[in-house]
């Protein structure tokens, strides 16, 4: 230690009485001592009650008596015994003769040391306030609600108890599972400027990357990690940068406290050099700090779960309100406005859409924008993107999956529709595996949403999911009961199929849709629709009911579900890229009457509701088919001969004006012949009436078969025929009517009537196109005829 001049210390020299020290008092004021001599002890011991001194020197005084005395009065003052004897001096009772200038080395000294205890009672003291701060802001910061409000009474007790004058607290991201793997969302300084605090946040503070580097064994110091500058990963520092360089400290040393929750670190404590001549803090000095730290950490985690209690509290009323939503919703439309711009009021999004998937396209059906559009390539509603589109719309329809973007600038597959939004969420909409749609909201600012808000705004899309469902499905039972009417309009099986068929397409879109009619033991397809030319089933096929899926529901009676066609024995392939099957029998009064089948090219497509749906559409078929297959009874019965199945004279009637008219009209001739069965009562006479109708059926049989499918052979009474050949000229007519007497020979002894000669009598008329003989004229001439040739035949027998 040299001494120093013009250090200006305070003095006190304590003389004897008999003897002044004015060379030593001279001395030490000609080096910038301030000196203050005094003879007396009793006034020394005023003085010192008075005044605050850095020294004081005895000089030529009981030493021993004074000495004990003043330390008992002022103990902190450090005390230089001097003692001049011989011109010789004695400092602190050692016999040792020094100079004044070694003197003046020894204040130094002591000066020194008392700085030095000066500087520990100071440490000392402030560790104590700072145990006392703890307590009191221990009960402050538990009860506290705001988060930023503890980490704010956090650093202003660090740096007003403690040795560090510099403190800045930062929070991670709560919200993740592990907060140090996530950014920083808050940073809480006291003693650091404003501008460094932004400088901060500029650079995010401490990475992820960083956290794990420095948070490990090699730099742990007691409760808080500390990294020479040497040792830190970055080349501009993250810390609370010191002002001061020292021996022992360097001001880009970083010095950090963690924050420990139960999900681990969630957030750190940043200190500066200390106040006591820069040298590194000791963990003594740092461990309350530590206690402070982890007691904030406790209320940090406290607040937080209440606040998180809150939000889930306020998130169930917000489920609530769209829950109600739905309900009040009375179609699509409505319920997608109503929801984006409820969203928008929780939210305070930016742009927002939901698209629907139609077919091969996505069309934005609701569109909610409350940012200013100006120099915007904006959508409105009705706007449609193809599925095979570039960009993250298309993306995330065909990847099914939810993309949240905090930077659009960053993402290539962005084709940016708002160049004012910097961030975006969209969130698919799927039923049954299968995209219905997507929920898409964005916003101007960077990183917006937030891992809680994309969890609630999935909820959201999974319940407008369900609300769009059920009112499809409550269109499609409207849809069922008027296509319900509408069939009661139908008459014919083949206008049913064809309008059921298109329905089905038109409404649900299903891959492959059939309707098979049960004919005997067996299933005809009667229609099929969206096949491609290739495929293998075709209009009029069979089944038994020991084939296919289709054959073993109208066996059983059941409907069934095939997830995996490909999996299933029974399957008859109709179509390669077929893979789902639904099949529901149609029965009416518990008489099948057919099966309705439907193929999907996805696996798994149909489910219970899908099944409740076909069966409501078979059940309808069933109905519309019962009341075609009656009326055509009706009408059938109305034109037909009840015991020979041949058309009436009532359907002759019908249908005459209109041949009449054919053959006028394309200049074609019209032939009449009138039939009688010869012997027909002799037959009912001898064997009775069963073997006389046995004899018209059969009769009216060999009529049937021997005749062009353009003609048409009519009972027209008792045991009398007609039948109608249009285009068929006299020399023709002659030629049928002996091929008829022919087969009808044969009967006799085919019916064991073999003494009976069964026969025809037949009489026949040509009428010509535009002829205006009359219709009567014509058939009593038929008749007439008819009646020679049975008199031929009697004398022919």
């Amino acid at each position: 230690m040299t001494t120093t001049a013009g250090t200006g210390r305070k003095i006190l020299l304590v003389t004897d009485k008999r003897e002044r020290c004015h060379p030593l008092a001279a001395l030490l004021r000609h080096d910038n001592y301030y000196v203050k001599e005094v003879r007396d002890e009793q006034e020394a011991l005023i003085i010192l009650q008075e005044e605050q001194f850095d020294l004081v020197i005895l000089a030529g005084v009981a030493e021993a008596a004074i000495r004990t005395k003043i330390e008992q009065t002022s103990p902190k003052d450090q005390i230089i015994v001097v003692t001049t004897q011989n011109r010789k001096t004695t400092i602190d009772n050692q016999a040792e003769l020094i100079s004044v200038s070694q003197l003046k080395q020894m204040i130094d000294y002591a000066s020194e040391k008392q700085r030095l205890l000066h500087n520990i009672s100071s440490s000392v003291r402030r560790l104590e306030q700072l145990q006392q701060a703890i307590l009191k802001v221990a009960t402050t910061i538990l009860t506290e609600s705001n988060i930023d409000h503890i980490l704010q009474i956090i650093v202003d007790t660090v740096v007003l108890h403690s040795n560090f004058p510099r403190a800045a607290l930062s929070l991670y991201d709560l919200s993740l599972p592990s907060p140090i793997d996530g950014k920083v969302c808050t940073v809480v300084a006291a003693g650091i400027s404003p501008q460094d605090i932004q400088r901060r946040m500029e650079n995010r503070g401490l990475s992820p990357h960083d956290r794990h580097y420095l948070f490990t064994k090699e730099f742990e110091y007691g409760p808080a990690y500390y990294v020479p500058h040497a040792k830190t990963p970055w080349q501009n520092p993250h810390g609370a940068q010191g002002k001061a360089m020292t021996a022992g400290w360097h001001r880009d040393d970083l010095l950090l406290i963690p924050l420990r929750s139960e999900k681990g670190i969630i957030g750190h404590l940043s200190i500066d050099a200390p106040h006591d001549g820069g040298n590194i803090p000791t963990i003594a000095a740092l461990e309350p700090i530590g206690i402070l730290v982890n007691m904030a950490a406790l209320a940090i985690e406290r607040v937080y779960r209440l606040q998180q209690l809150e939000k889930l509290q306020e998130r169930l009323h917000q489920f609530y309100d769209f829950g109600q939503i739905m309900i009040d919703a009375v179609n699509i439309p409505t319920l997608l406005e109503s929801t984006l711009h409820r969203l928008q009021d929780y939210f305070a999004y930016d742009f927002g859409a939901i698209w629907l998937k139609e077919s091969n396209e996505l069309v934005a059906r609701a569109v909610v924008a409350v940012v200013d559009p100006a120099g915007d390539e904006w959508i409105t509603t009705g706007t449609r993107i193809s599925l095979d589109d570039q960009g993250v719309i298309p993306w995330v329809a065909r990847q099914g999956t939810l993309l949240v973007i905090p930077d659009v600038s960053e993402d290539e597959r962005h084709s940016r529709l708002c160049r004012t939004a910097h961030s975006e969420v969209i969130i698919p909409m799927i039923d049954k595996e299968e995209i219905i749609g997507l929920m898409q909201m964005e916003s101007k600012r960077l990183a917006y949403f937030t891992q809680e808000d994309v969890k609630f705004l999935t909820a959201v899309a999974s319940q407008l999911t369900s609300g769009i469902v059920n009112l499809r499905r409550h269109d499609e039972l409207q849809r069922i009961y008027t296509f319900s009417q509408q069939l009661a309009q139908i008459d014919t099986l083949f206008e049913l199929t064809e309008i059921t068929l298109d329905w089905l397409d038109e409404h649900f879109g299903y891959y492959l849709t059939a309707i098979l009619l049960k004919e005997g033991s067996e299933l005809i397809v009667l229609g099929l629709r969206r096949l491609e030319t290739s495929q293998r089933v075709k209009v009029k096929d069979k089944f038994s009911f020991d084939r296919g899926i289709v054959g073993w529901v109208a066996k059983h009676r059941e409907s069934v579900i095939v997830d995996d066609v490909t999996k299933n024995d029974r399957y008859v392939l109709g179509y390669g890229e077929t893979r789902s099957e639904l099949a529901v029998p149609i029965i009416h009064r518990e008489k099948l009457l057919g099966v309705l089948n439907i193929e999907s090219a996805q696996l798994a497509r149909f489910d219970a509701q899908d099944r409740q749906v076909a069966e409501s559409i078979a059940s309808i078929l069933a109905v519309a088919i019962s009341n075609i297959c009656a009326q055509e009874e009706l009408r059938r019965q109305a034109i037909h001969d009840a015991l020979t199945g041949l058309y009436n004279r009532h359907y002759f009637n019908i249908i005459i004006d209109q041949e009449l008219a054919r053959t006028d009209r394309y200049n074609r001739p019209l032939s009449f012949m009138m039939i009688d069965i010869d012997e027909l009562k002799r037959v009912n006479d001898k064997f009775g009436h069963l073997k006389g109708d046995e004899v018209l059926q059969r009769v009216a049989d060999i009529l049937q078969k021997n005749v062009r499918s353009t003609d048409r052979v009519i009972r027209y009474g008792g045991d009398e025929f007609l039948i109608l050949l249009p285009e068929t000229k006299e020399g023709e007519i002659e030629l049928i009517a002996r091929r008829l007497k022919e087969h009808v020979q044969q009967l006799s002894h085919d019916l064991f009537c073999s003494q009976l000669n069964i026969g025809l009598s037949i009489g026949s008329v040509t009428r010509q196109a535009n002829d205006k003989q009359e219709l009567e004229k014509l058939l009593r001439e038929a008749d007439r005829l008819m009646y020679e040739d049975k008199d031929r035949n009697k004398y022919a027998r």
